[in-house]
């Protein structure tokens, strides 16, 4: 999994030594910038992980969509699962219906 710390390290640091202080802001928005990226590229790879049929997401064009509505779409769709989880009796969690 990548980071904001990870993509934004080496390039903020540069940034940070020319500038001095009077670019924090920038900077600040820069790494929310790169969290974002970094959260969506997760998400991504999260749902890949999930749905991993190629053919599904070719036919879906899922690839050039926002993460958000493509974990939507396989949600109606029933390739994930929704729902509340419930503790058994044994300790071990079970879907709840």
């Amino acid at each position: 999994m990548s980071s904001a710390d990870d993509a934004c390290a080496e390039d903020c640091e540069k940034e940070r030594s020319s500038s001095g202080d009077g670019n924090d802001r920038q900077l600040r928005f820069r790494r929310a910038r790169f969290e974002i990226a970094s959260g969506r590229r997760n998400a991504r790879r999260l749902l890949r992980a999930c749905v991993p049929d190629r053919a599904t997401w070719r036919e879906r064009r899922w690839a050039r969509r926002d993460p958000e509505e493509v974990a939507a779409e396989a949600q109606r769709m029933g390739l994930l699962a929704r729902g509340k989880r419930k503790a058994s009796k044994d300790g071990d969690e079970e879907e709840a219906k």
